[in-house]
């Protein structure tokens, strides 16, 4: 091994790779490659710096065309490092040599692929190369066809000579740039942008100039316009932050343009929405979706291959996927305003709830361990943020109202003394219900009193839908509202969230059918909820002394548990008509005993 590295030594610092004599043409010499593997041996053995300095001239031309970009060609890296490391010595030589290079691959069709390894940051000579490669090629591609060359008697454009007989005894790397089929041109598009990508990045004024230039020019042609769409891409791919509103502004001025950069675009879109702001983002759609509105997107089922029309409009919604996973308050805002645009696009209404989801997400703290214990001891305290919430909320109270009713529930019982009483009764005393009236006005003090403080509003009789002007109607017996903040950062949200409460007494003709009928089918339409609460207030039997009242007679044939079981049965039947009712029976004793004992 060490002869065989003694030898790379000395080959590399007498001889040379002949360049001048093959690249930029369809032949190479061994000569150029058997130098390139004794510099990658050197590099790998870390014995580069027995190279004298003078000699990194020699190879340029072998080092720039030695194949690495195709996958499994070459080793990548070394070549990076040896390129670096010959910039340091010879990068007037390195210069020409990619000259060279990407004009002879060129002109005979091939991508001159290698050249994606060179960085125009290195040297101002490598990035002056790039410079004027990038105003030729562009010359070349949108040049037509008359003016390649002569023609031949046929009237079709004539051959040019291979880049190894130059015309007029000319060198290849001096020839002027021809390409002569439609395949090269497209070769020579991508190069151009790949190396208009490298000079911006390097941050080098002349790329820029160029892309513009080539944004501005005139887009009759089609070569003309696929060179702006590859300038836009070239653009936005670099910092698509800075140049979005240039691109936008150039595309805005030509339909054809703007169709082209779109689809030139929609192939390589992830590289650069992550940059872009999210009113940026917004204005991005605005364009895509002027383009290529989603109205009239077709669905296409099955395997098929994907066009750039497919990709475009992917791209198209990707931008509103992009503008709400930020779960900012600046992409509620481009959102809705999107929304206000746009008001019968459904999938924007539905980026606006997933961005809102993703700030709460984002701006939520979990509780301190001590803010924790508190929300545990303290029972006032609860989040509702829906119908379902509020009325399991109101579902806990009314269980609080019950388990309190033993101390007073006689405040709900009529009391008759014996002098009212038929003298057949033998009763000092008599008890009986209050009327449904009663219960209703008992129940909505009881939820304001346990309430306040919570932003719940707790209303009796509510007018839903009145029938004349005389204040008749249908009205709700207990309706609560929880009052909801129109937050301009938030978007709109409801304005209030509404649980209807209906009272029955078991006596009720109607007990069994007003639950669907008059709460779920009536009272929630007409109050704009779909939720509601069947309580009915259960008087015991037994304590219900007074059997001349013709209500006892009607609730003899009830039982509790029986009645409680059908309402159950009754609202699971009633969420099919996209309503929730919750059935709740409150047992209301009375604490006294009466007078004979019973």
């Amino acid at each position: 091994m060490d002869v065989l590295i003694e030898a790379a030594v000395h080959f590399i610092a007498n001889e040379h790779d002949h360049s001048d004599e093959w690249l930029g043409t369809n032949r190479y010499d061994k000569r150029g490659w058997a130098g390139y593997l004794a510099l990658a041996l050197l590099e790998r053995k870390d014995r580069l710096s027995e190279v004298p300095n003078a000699a990194w001239s020699s190879w340029a031309g072998a080092l720039i065309w030695f194949h690495t970009v195709p996958s499994n060609a070459g080793d990548r890296e070394i070549k990076l490092r040896l390129l670096s490391r010959a910039v340091e010595n010879s990068a007037s030589q390195l210069a020409a040599a990619v000259d060279a290079y990407v004009r002879g691959e060129l002109m005979q069709g091939h991508l001159a692929s290698e050249t994606e390894l060179v960085d125009p940051a290195w040297h101002v000579e490598l990035a002056d190369t790039f410079a004027a490669l990038l105003t030729e090629l562009a010359d070349a591609i949108t040049r037509t066809r008359g003016d390649d060359g002569p023609s031949d008697a046929a009237g079709q454009q004539a051959p040019h000579p291979a880049p190894d007989e130059p015309p007029n005894g000319r060198k290849a790397d001096q020839a002027a740039l021809s390409l002569t089929t439609d395949e090269s041109r497209t070769h020579a598009l991508q190069r151009w942008e790949e190396m208009l990508v490298a000079l911006l990045q390097a941050q080098d004024q002349r790329a820029v100039d160029t892309a513009h230039h080539a944004l501005e020019a005139d887009v009759s042609s089609g070569w003309q316009r696929q060179l702006a769409a590859r300038a836009a891409r070239a653009l936005l791919t670099v910092d698509s932050h800075q140049y979005l509103a240039t691109v936008l502004s150039a595309v805005g001025k030509d339909a054809a343009l703007g169709r082209d950069v779109a689809l030139c675009l929609g192939a390589s879109y992830s590289d650069f929405l992550a940059d872009l702001e999210e009113e940026q983002l917004a204005e991005l759609y605005r364009w895509l979706s002027g383009l290529f509105p989603p109205e009239d997107d077709v669905p296409i089922e099955g395997v098929h291959f994907v066009g750039p029309e497919e990709q475009t409009r992917e791209w198209r919604d990707r931008v509103l996927q992009s503008i709400s996973s930020r779960g900012s308050e600046q992409a509620l805002r481009a959102l809705t305003k999107l929304r206000d645009e746009c008001p019968s696009r459904v999938i924007i209404t539905s980026h606006i709830l997933r961005a809102r989801t993703n700030l709460f997400a984002s701006a939520w703290s979990p509780p301190t361990p001590v803010e924790l214990a508190a929300l545990f001891e303290d029972a006032n305290r609860r989040l509702v943020r829906s119908e379902r919430e509020l009325a399991d909320l109101l579902v806990e109270v009314l269980e609080a109202i019950g388990n309190d009713l033993p101390t007073h529930g006689e405040l709900l019982w009529d009391r008759l003394p014996a002098r009212v009483l038929p003298k057949s009764y033998q009763l000092k005393e008599a008890w009986l219900p209050k009327p449904e009236p009663a219960l209703s006005a008992y129940i909505s003090h009881e939820l304001t009193k346990r309430l306040e403080r919570r932003g719940l509003a707790v209303n009796r009789e509510v007018l839903v839908r009145p029938t004349d002007a005389y204040g008749a109607g249908d009205r709700t017996d207990i309706q609560i509202e929880a009052t909801m903040r129109d937050d301009p950062v938030k978007g709109p949200t409801p304005d209030r969230i509404v649980v209807v409460i209906e009272v029955k007494g078991p006596w009720n003709r109607e007990l069994l059918s007003a639950q669907q009928q008059q709460l779920a089918q009536r009272y929630l339409p007409e109050a704009g909820t779909r939720t509601g609460i069947y309580l009915v207030g259960w008087y015991p039997l037994e304590q219900w002394t007074y059997k001349g009242d013709y209500r006892r007679r009607r609730v003899a044939q009830l039982s509790e548990h029986a009645l409680l079981a059908s309402l159950e049965t009754q609202a699971a039947s009633i969420t099919r008509l996209d309503a929730l009712t919750v059935p709740f029976l409150l047992t209301i004793p009375r604490p006294h005993r009466n007078s004979d004992g019973t």
